[in-house]
């Protein structure tokens, strides 16, 4: 086979959210490359044992919602709903499947909890509404009344605040009128409407069973009032996901709702009944380190399986799936120096730790290497050691700050930057003050300077563990397997005190 230079092949988007909805989506290529994180039974949520999945920023829980929904797509009515500022709704592969909905509905929203009811109920009605409305006709009935007004329409204040599902609405009034022997009891608030919608369902439940895939939500940092408020639509879309699942197992409503969380966002704000409510129904994705990665030549990290598997189907678009001997042939062809001996090798666990084990991490690391090698259909090792650590620096920062913009202002991350990037790679938070004050002589940095304490910058440097920026290890450790980052699976946070230094991540210094 003729191998293509890395030109031609592609590693992947950023955004992997992005990418699931955007009209040219392969479809078919994504289910070739998709591997499934360590850990997981894509089964407990099936089943409706688990409902959330969440992770650090980055971590594949789009992917891993987006692919649960094409694979119960040919058994089950499924919907990939995501969150954007604009309105849309976009017919890709799947037939309609991905549902676009407007963060500006929660503008004017006083009560979260009804709003997600509202949401929910209504999709699941949509839902129904094009699948087999003739079998549902009560409750496409009773929300078309409901909606507009004929009967009281007590979701008709919601709707006018919501313009995903006012339309979604305005489709279902669009049915034909049902003649329907008797009428609806009195509805008298949207407790008792959203009982009496769980109960028609129970009575005429759907035949075939319908999965709600819901993406994350973004929270942005821009004034406390506006993170309070995302704060509370987070927490009320948790509590509501759970309350509606226990609802319809107990009452055997074939309906199941998944829904992904960010890890950084669900630790922060998620607080109390929440937090517990997503670690007792959920999982958390994860690609720590495993030292496989160097003792073992024949295994591939499920990352870098990945990788593989896009340059193989670039190098055979549409053909048969890969099989080990193939993911042997790519290793061997594209990363020659896995197998050289001396100063020129470079093993799949150096490789691996220039990144913090996402697959976002795997994407903008290949990508800044396709810049420098892609005349090549071979990767070189020095690329990795040297030629890409600069711009890889700069691509990861700004990925971080993007994790970071929901609890710290721009002004004070940049500020952060200024000092971090001037520190070695091992350092002691003392010596971050030191550098910090040395910048306070510069009339610019001592205005941006004005009203952060030290432990504002102490817990920047908490938040940059758990995304993998920085690790621990103890003052004068010079072995690289004592270092302690939380994707090694050091999950209890960073430590700051005289006797342990702090140690940057591979890809936060120059080579």
């Amino acid at each position: 086979m003729e191998f293509k230079n890395i030109s031609h092949i592609d590693f992947g988007p950023r955004d992997a959210r992005h990418a699931a909805t955007h009209d040219a989506f392969n479809e078919d290529l994504f289910k070739r490359i998709y591997v499934d994180p360590f850990g997981i039974d894509k089964r407990d949520y099936y089943k409706g044992n688990k409902s959330f999945v969440f992770g650090l920023k980055g971590s594949g829980k789009s992917a891993f919602l987006k692919y649960m929904e094409i694979e119960k797509r040919s058994s089950a009515h499924t919907r990939f709903v995501y969150f954007s500022d604009s309105l849309q709704e976009l017919n890709g592969e799947g037939g309609g499947t991905n549902i676009l909905a407007t963060s500006t509905d929660f503008e004017g929203i006083e009560n979260y909890d009804e709003y997600w009811q509202s949401f929910i109920y209504l999709l699941i009605s949509k839902v129904l509404f094009e699948s087999d409305h003739s079998r549902h006709k009560k409750l496409l009935q009773f929300v078309r009344g409901q909606s507009s007004g004929d009967a009281g329409g007590l979701l008709k204040g919601i709707l006018s605040k919501a313009p995903t599902m006012e339309r979604w609405a305005a489709e279902i009034s669009k049915a034909p009128s049902f003649k329907l022997e008797g009428g609806f009891e009195n509805i008298a608030n949207l407790e008792h409407l959203f009982s009496s919608v769980t109960h028609i369902l129970s009575e005429r439940p759907p035949q075939k069973p319908i999965y709600l895939f819901v993406d994350e939500l973004e929270i942005t940092f821009e004034n406390k009032a506006q993170f309070d408020r995302d704060v509370n639509i987070g927490a009320s879309l948790v509590r509501i996901i759970r309350k509606l699942n226990e609802d319809f197992r107990s009452k055997s409503i074939p309906v199941y709702i998944c829904c992904a969380i960010r890890k950084e966002v669900s630790e922060r704000i998620l607080g109390g009944d929440s937090a517990k409510i997503v670690s007792d129904l959920g999982n958390e994705i994860s690609w720590q380190r495993t030292s496989k990665v160097n003792d073992d030549p024949e295994f591939a990290h499920p990352l870098l399986d990945i990788i593989i598997r896009r340059i193989f189907y670039a190098n055979r678009p549409g053909g048969r799936f890969m099989s080990k001997e193939d993911a042997a042939g790519v290793v061997k062809q594209y990363f020659p120096f896995f197998n050289a001996r001396g100063s020129g090798r470079f093993t799949q666990g150096s490789l691996l730790d220039l990144t913090t084990y996402r697959p976002r991490d795997m994407s903008i690391l290949f990508n800044e290497a396709k810049k420098i090698d892609g005349k090549r259909n071979f990767f070189k090792a020095d690329t990795f050691k040297r030629l890409i650590r600069k711009p890889l620096r700069e691509a990861m920062w700004s990925d971080y700050t993007e994790a970071l913009r929901s609890r710290f202002s721009a002004r004070q991350m940049e500020v952060f930057k200024k000092v971090f990037f001037r520190l070695p790679r091992r350092f002691k938070f003392s010596d971050f003050l030191t550098a910090l004050d040395d910048f306070s002589e510069d009339p610019d940095m001592a205005e941006m300077l004005d009203g952060f304490k030290a432990t504002d910058w102490a817990n920047i440097l908490k938040e940059l563990y758990v995304l993998g920026a920085i690790g621990n290890i103890e003052s004068g450790e010079v072995v690289d397997e004592r270092m302690l980052f939380y994707f090694r699976g050091y999950t209890d946070g960073l430590l700051i005190n005289r006797n342990v230094d702090i140690i940057k991540q591979s890809a936060m210094f120059d080579a």
